[in-house]
C-alpha cells in the first residue's frame, strides 16, 4: 500500500504544504502525486516537481483531456511524452491515466477515455455505429498512446539511464524522446518518439550488444505495427511523424 498526497498539487500544493508543516502527518506520506490533466508534456522536462519532495517519489495520478475539441498539440504523442518525461526527468516510478471506458452518450468521452462503451439504452447509431449495445471498443487517439507501455513495460520494470543528444545550449530535445528499461523477467526494451507532424526523425542508437531487436509502432491511427528486426550494436531508426516505437530485444 502507498499513501500518496496531495493528489492535485503534490508537495507544492496547499495540502502538501500543510503536510510538510506537520511532522506527525508527514511521516505517513509515501509519495507526492499531481493531477496534470491533459497538460503539455514539455512541462515535465523543465518543471520542478522534486526539489521539495523530501526524498519521496513524485508522479502523475490523473491524466485525461477535458475538452472534446482539438489541441495545439497531437494528443497521442503528448500522452506518450507525458509518461516518458515524468519518468525520465522526474524519476517517477509510475504514471496513471484516469478513465478506462466512458459511455457513448457522454460528450466528453473522446477526451476522457481509453475506450467507448454503448449502454443498452443508447440507440443513436449516428455516433460510434460499429459498437453494439452492451459492447465497447478502443478510443485510438488515447489508447494508442498508452498501449505500448501497457504491453512492453510491465510492473517492476527498471528504467535505465540513456545519454540523449541535446541542443547546443545543453537543453533537452522536446519533440524526440528515448527511454530504455529492463523488465522483471530480464527483457531489454526501449521506446523512441517523433512528435513532428511532418518530418521523420532518425535515431542512431548504441545498444552495446550484438543482439537483435524487434520493433512495434504506434500512432494516432496506428496500433502495434510490427517492424523489421534489426541487429546491434548500432541501430539506425527513422521514425515517421507522430509515431512511438517500442524495440524489444529478442532471445
Amino acid at each position: 500500500m502507498t499513501i500518496q498526497a496531495d493528489g492535485r498539487g503534490g508537495w507544492s500544493g496547499g495540502r502538501g504544504k500543510a503536510l510538510i508543516a506537520d511532522q506527525q502527518a508527514l511521516r505517513y506520506v509515501d509519495a507526492w502525486t499531481y493531477h496534470r490533466v491533459g497538460t503539455y508534456a514539455d512541462e515535465q522536462v523543465t518543471g520542478d516537481y522534486t526539489s521539495g519532495a523530501l526524498g519521496r517519489p513524485v508522479f502523475n495520478n490523473e491524466f485525461e483531456y477535458l475538452s472534446t475539441g482539438g489541441s495545439s498539440f497531437n494528443r497521442t504523442i503528448n500522452t506518450a511524452h507525458s509518461i516518458m518525461n515524468w519518468m525520465t526527468f522526474q524519476n517517477s516510478p509510475t504514471w496513471f491515466w484516469l478513465h478506462a471506458l466512458k459511455p457513448t452518450t457522454n460528450s466528453e468521452s473522446k477526451g476522457y477515455s481509453l475506450g467507448f462503451w454503448r449502454p443498452p439504452h443508447d440507440t443513436d447509431f449516428g455516433h460510434h455505429p460499429h459498437i453494439r449495445p452492451g459492447h465497447w471498443d478502443f478510443n485510438p487517439e488515447n489508447w494508442n498512446a498508452v498501449a505500448g507501455f501497457v504491453r512492453y513495460m510491465p510492473w517492476d520494470s527498471v528504467r535505465h539511464h540513456v545519454e540523449e543528444p541535446v541542443h547546443d545550449d545543453g537543453s533537452a530535445y522536446t519533440d524526440h524522446r528515448i527511454m530504455a528499461w529492463k523488465t522483471a523477467q530480464g527483457k531489454e526494451i526501449f521506446a523512441v518518439t517523433n512528435r513532428s507532424a511532418s518530418q521523420p526523425w532518425t535515431y542512431r542508437i548504441d545498444t552495446q550488444t550484438t543482439a537483435t531487436f524487434e520493433g512495434h509502432r504506434y500512432g494516432p491511427t496506428t496500433h502495434s505495427q510490427t517492424l523489421n528486426k534489426l541487429t546491434g550494436p548500432t541501430l539506425s531508426l527513422t521514425v515517421p511523424p507522430l509515431s512511438i516505437e517500442f524495440w524489444v530485444r529478442t532471445p
